[in-house]
C-alpha cells in the first residue's frame, strides 16, 4: 500500500467478499458475497474461519485483519469448520468495491 500512495495511487484494500462476526470457534461469516472471491472458494453463510494461511483466527476482527494485511490477487488458505468438520480453501483475494 505504501508503494501505490509513493507512486500517487489510491491504496487497494484486499477483499474477500464476507460478512464477518465473532463465533464460537473464531470468525463466524455471517455472509458470503455472491461471486466474490469467498463464494468463489465456496465459503458459505455460518462458517466458522478458525486459521488464515495457518494463523489462527479468533474473532471477527482477527479474520479482517489478516485479510486487510493483504494485497488483491494474493491467495490465501482458509482453514473453516463447517457442520463439525475442518477443511481448508484456497482463495484469491479481489480488490475490494469502492477501491481503485
Amino acid at each position: 500500500m505504501a508503494q501505490q500512495l509513493a507512486a500517487g495511487k489510491s491504496p487497494e484494500h484486499a477483499y474477500l467478499g464476507v460478512s464477518l462476526a465473532d463465533g464460537t470457534d473464531g470468525a463466524r461469516l455471517a455472509a458470503v458475497s455472491a461471486g466474490g472471491p469467498g463464494d468463489d472458494a465456496g465459503l458459505q453463510a455460518g462458517d466458522q474461519i478458525v486459521a488464515i494461511d495457518g494463523k489462527a483466527i479468533d474473532s471477527g476482527d482477527a479474520a479482517a485483519s489478516a485479510i486487510n494485511d493483504r494485497s488483491p490477487g494474493d491467495k490465501i488458505a482458509v482453514t473453516i469448520l463447517r457442520d463439525g468438520r475442518r477443511s481448508t480453501v484456497h482463495a484469491t483475494l479481489g480488490s475490494r468495491p469502492g477501491s481503485p
